[in-house]
């Protein structure tokens, strides 16, 4: 359950890290928590709690592997 935890924590993190923008440090916690808990009432931005137990968004490839290669036919194919 943790492990789960902090993969969501983790993409919040790194999203608020790479955004480039200061803040001061209520403001990084609040914008942490809308990522990570999305906006309540708004299925729209749902957050990455949600997002991580639906297999959607950036962990799609965590639950649905993208296409892979067979380097020894030289085929493309898509795994399931």
């Amino acid at each position: 359950m943790k492990e789960l935890q902090r993969t969501a924590a983790f993409q919040a993190y790194n999203d608020i890290l790479l955004s480039g923008n200061s803040a001061f440090q209520r403001q990084q916690y609040d914008a942490a928590a809308e990522k990570y808990f999305g906006i309540p009432g708004n299925p729209d931005k749902l957050g990455y709690v949600h997002q991580l137990l639906r297999g959607a968004g950036p962990f799609e490839p965590m639950f649905y592997p993208q296409d892979e290669t067979d380097l020894a036919r030289g085929e493309t194919y898509r795994r399931r």
